[in-house]
């Protein structure tokens, strides 16, 4: 993407501490920034609140996301990426509703190549 001239920005609903630690222990070369309610992603209609089922199924596996949330919820960003043109205009989005899977880097690539060609 750098050589591109795009840049990658990643939000979270982590503290900004704990994306600070995200960015260093993934050994991360771009901002993690911080949404600690999830306000920005609730805005654009991209979280969800998983069912009781889920978040006792995660549990047993060790991991409640409300530990990793900010604001203590269980609220899950769906994986998204948004491609924004140098007027600041959505190009390209790419949502996954199930949050195990994400956008594949070509895909990525090809739209940001595309905004590019202009």
């Amino acid at each position: 993407l750098r050589e591109r001239g795009a840049t990658l920005v990643a939000v979270s609903p982590q503290t900004p501490e704990g994306s600070a630690q995200a960015v260093a222990g993934g050994g991360l070369d771009f901002p993690v920034l911080s949404d600690p309610s999830n306000a920005f992603v609730r805005a654009l209609g991209l979280v969800t609140e998983p069912t009781p089922e889920a978040r006792a199924a995660h549990t047993q596996l060790g991991f409640d996301v409300a530990d990793s949330n900010a604001d203590g919820t269980g609220d899950i960003p769906f994986p998204t990426v948004i491609v924004v043109d140098a007027d600041r205009r959505v190009a390209f989005a790419d949502v996954h509703v199930d949050y195990t899977t994400r956008t594949e880097v070509p895909e990525i690539l090809t739209a940001v190549d595309a905004v590019i060609a202009r």
